[in-house]
């Protein structure tokens, strides 16, 4: 009741990765399977499956750790546009800026974009709060629900 699948091709890596997420058990349990008869109707190749379950592990981590998937490319961004920027500083209190405003150009860009993908980090990290406050509250209302379809023994004719 407190997994939530998203994916539409198979279900397999997203649950085990939410369970894990979510701090759930997760058992193997052994299983037999039947002889290959006919070629795959759901998988065309294994590049083409590991491709598509690479996409939903992505998916996936972007779901439970936004704020690390945004912010670490954004801080390394933000980091090399800071180390061009005094690069450029140097070369400018050395009597040299003149030729290096390209270095100025590229900082700019590379600052706005880390900083960019830092606020982008904090937006999805407040989603993410939002929507574990969410199935939290639909994983409860899914209890009631079940309770009140369940017939109890707690009325009984005299």
């Amino acid at each position: 009741m407190q997994l939530h699948v998203f994916s539409g091709f198979t279900y397999t890596i997203e649950t085990i990765i939410q369970a894990g997420q979510k701090g759930m058990a997760v058992v193997s349990v052994p299983i037999s399977i039947n002889e290959n008869l006919r070629p795959s109707r759901l998988i065309k190749g294994l590049g083409r499956y590991i491709g598509r379950q690479l996409l939903t592990m992505v998916r996936v981590f972007v779901t439970y750790k936004p704020f690390r998937f945004f912010a670490v490319p954004g801080a390394l961004l933000f980091g090399g546009g800071f180390m061009v920027g005094l690069r450029f500083l140097y070369h400018f209190a050395m009597g040299n800026g003149g030729g290096h405003v390209q270095s100025l150009i590229l900082a700019a860009l590379l600052m706005g974009m880390g900083f960019f993908l830092l606020v982008v980090g904090l937006l999805a990290d407040l989603l993410a709060v939002n929507r574990t406050l969410l199935e939290g509250l639909e994983w409860r209302l899914r209890r009631m629900e079940e309770r009140l379809a369940t017939p109890t023994d707690t009325w009984r004719a005299e």
